[in-house]
């Protein structure tokens, strides 16, 4: 009997997502999609920083470095989730490296639709 069960779940549990994934069929209360991963890493910008050199060369920028941080305590100065807190944050790296630095910023963030550009790293985000 337990055996039995156990098919069965496994069954039920497989037949739901490959009627509608692989076979063309269409939602029911009892036929769902697989969803696994929809929105993991939804909130995480991808950043990277670089310094205009005076000679015009360009060097990274490891942010961590900039702002004092070995390991980050808190996830807000780790991850960058959205255009606002890569901003601020961007703001945060320009007051640690003094005035007049020339600061580029290329970042974009996911979203369901696909990546959304925040900066290519045309200007200097120092102003």
């Amino acid at each position: 009997m337990r055996s039995l069960l156990l098919a069965g779940g496994i069954v039920f549990i497989l037949a739901g997502p490959t009627w509608i994934q692989l076979l063309g069929g269409y939602l029911t209360p009892l036929a769902r999609s697989w969803r696994m991963y929809k929105l993991v890493g939804i909130a995480n910008c991808e950043v990277r920083y670089e310094r205009s050199l005076p000679d015009g060369r360009t060097e990274p920028v490891d942010r961590m470095a900039v702002l004092g941080a070995e390991r980050p305590r808190n996830h807000g100065m780790y991850r960058l989730a959205n255009a606002q807190t890569v901003r601020q944050h961007s703001q945060a790296l320009c007051k640690a490296l003094g005035p007049g630095a020339d600061l580029r910023l290329h970042a974009r963030c996911p979203s369901l639709e696909g990546w959304t550009v925040i900066d290519e790293g045309h200007a200097s985000v120092c102003r």
